[in-house]
């Protein structure tokens, strides 16, 4: 027993290491010529960078919700005041602001994964780790966390606010039915995106609540008492945090709806389409997203560049697939669910679907790294501590303008960094 548990916590410590090491590299992807990689200062960072210096200079300027730019959410302005002050007014200070948010989102991806694993023990052990390596290495995630506005808040938040709902779910403890209430009432102040919170919490309960009516996996993990209680604790809780900005758009009506209008699609269609001609347009845009054609705005990305390229794209094809074929798994159920509602307004929008598919991607990294994990690829042998990951070329290049591929010396773990491919776009644009 004391031989198992040490073993146990030499893995634990491995796995944090390994954490630690993608953690890092994630930070280098998006923190590494920052001051002119994207070129420019686009007129949304630079709105958005004037009103966080205005409420430095201007103690009685502290609005709710910002209303101009057709509005803007205001936790991000108010993150990069705070910025401001302890690094001095710039752009770069604005971009590393949404560049640490991109960074902390890597660990928040791994974090739910980890209870995903909890709720269905059957998931490979290493699917956090190759998840959060993906979030880390992914072009798209990369670009998404180097402009210096607030979208990035939407996946990050998002993670938390999933680890602590299935865990109070899992727990039925209190501490996480309060976190999952404050995190979905700050949903709104992140981003339009961020009202979807509510949304995602919703499903989630339903699919918690119907699918043990079901026929599911017999050691899938199951769940407290729901109880009258806990939702009561967790709808106040949510009321609470949100009532500022409820009460601004309560107000002000037209606040609430003021971007929505600009870029809606769904009442008039889009040029000489049907409504129901652009839903099919842009729901067929947003699928090809992943592998066939993306965004071809170079702001946010490489002109037509898809998420995945033809090596990444069959693991997270993959990984969608073993997600479909197990729907009647809780887990399943809920990343599928998730999925689909943060791109729902992909489709529904005449946003660009990279841009506004952003939202989306811890899911996106989660269904890759199951793919990655679910052939074995990404299996740990640990015994003794003498083999990490025995694989190369899986995400990385081996010596691609030299970065590691495979490093292995006799009597010594082997690593794998995957800097390679997935970075291969950034470091083209030196």
């Amino acid at each position: 027993m004391q031989r198992w548990t040490l073993r146990r916590a030499h893995h634990a410590w491995i796995e944090a290491l390994l954490l630690a090491g993608i953690i890092m590299m994630a930070a280098f992807l998006r923190f590494w010529q920052l001051t002119n990689t994207p070129p420019g200062y686009h007129f949304d960072e630079a709105f958005e960078g004037l009103e966080a210096w205005r409420l430095l200079q201007d103690p009685s300027y502290r609005p709710i919700f910002f209303t101009g730019n057709f509005g803007v959410e205001p936790l991000f302005i108010y993150l990069t005041a705070i910025a401001f002050k302890l690094l001095g007014a710039g752009p770069v200070v604005q971009r590393g602001v949404a560049a640490l948010i991109g960074s902390l989102t890597v660990p928040a991806v791994w974090l739910l994964a980890v209870e995903l694993r909890r709720w269905q023990p059957r998931l490979p052990a290493s699917l956090p780790l190759w998840s959060a390596a993906v979030q880390a290495g992914l072009f798209w995630a990369i670009s998404a966390s180097r402009i210096g506005y607030e979208p990035g808040l939407v996946p990050l938040l998002l993670c938390p606010l999933l680890w602590a709902l299935l865990a109070a779910l899992r727990t039925g403890r209190t501490a996480a039915w309060l976190l999952a209430g404050a995190l979905t009432g700050l949903g709104p102040y992140t981003y339009p995106a961020g009202r979807l919170y509510p949304v995602v919490v919703a499903a989630v309960l339903l699919i918690a609540w119907l699918w043990p009516r079901l026929p599911r996996s017999a050691d899938e993990q199951s769940t407290a008492a729901l109880s009258g209680r806990h939702l009561l604790l967790l709808a106040l809780t949510a009321l609470l945090v949100f009532a500022p900005l409820g009460w601004q758009w309560l107000s002000n009506p037209d606040l609430l709806l003021l971007r929505s209008r600009q870029i809606a699609v769904v009442a008039e269609g889009a040029g000489n389409a049907s409504p129901l001609q652009t839903i099919v347009q842009h729901a067929v845009a947003t699928a090809g997203m992943f592998s066939l054609a993306g965004d071809v705005d170079p702001r946010n990305n490489l002109p037509g560049r898809p998420v995945f390229d033809a090596f990444l794209a069959p693991f997270f094809y993959l990984g969608l697939a073993l997600t479909l074929w197990r729907w009647r798994q809780r887990s399943a159920a809920w990343l599928l669910a998730v999925l689909v509602i943060m791109l729902a307004p992909t489709i529904l929008s005449d946003a660009r679907p990279i841009f506004a598919g952003w939202r989306a991607l811890p899911i996106v990294s989660l269904l890759t790294g199951l793919g990655l994990s679910g052939l074995g690829l990404g299996r740990a042998r640990l015994a003794g501590g003498r083999t990490i990951v025995a694989r190369a070329g899986l995400l990385g290049a081996p010596g691609h303008r030299g970065l590691p591929g495979r490093v292995h010396r006799p009597g010594r773990p082997r690593l794998l960094w995957p800097l390679g491919h997935i970075a291969r776009p950034l470091l083209r644009l030196r």
